[in-house]
C-alpha cells in the first residue's frame, strides 16, 4: 500500500469519527431541547451523559497509541467588524 492511500485511509477513518462525535453532540443538544425543564427528564439526559462520557473516554484510551503527539486545533478566523 502506498503512503497516499494510507493518508486517504486514515482521513477517511478520521472524518467517520468526527462524524460520529458530532451526532452524538446532536443527539445530546436534542434530548436536552426535548427534556424542557422536567427535572426528571433532565436528569436522565445528565445520567446519560456521564455514561457515554465515560464510555468514551476509554474508547479514545485504548485506541490512541501511547506515543501519539496530540495536534493543535486550528486557529478561529479572526472576525472583525
Amino acid at each position: 500500500m502506498t503512503i497516499a492511500q494510507d493518508l486517504e485511509d486514515e482521513v477517511a477513518a478520521e472524518s467517520a469519527v468526527i462524524a460520529s462525535v458530532e451526532k452524538v453532540v446532536q443527539n445530546l443538544v436534542d434530548a436536552v431541547a426535548a427534556a424542557g425543564t422536567d427535572q426528571v427528564k433532565l436528569k436522565a439526559v445528565l445520567d446519560a451523559a456521564v455514561a457515554n462520557k465515560a464510555r468514551l473516554g476509554a474508547l479514545v484510551a485504548a485506541n490512541t497509541p501511547a506515543n501519539a503527539e496530540a495536534v493543535a486545533s486550528p486557529a478561529a478566523p479572526e472576525v472583525t467588524g
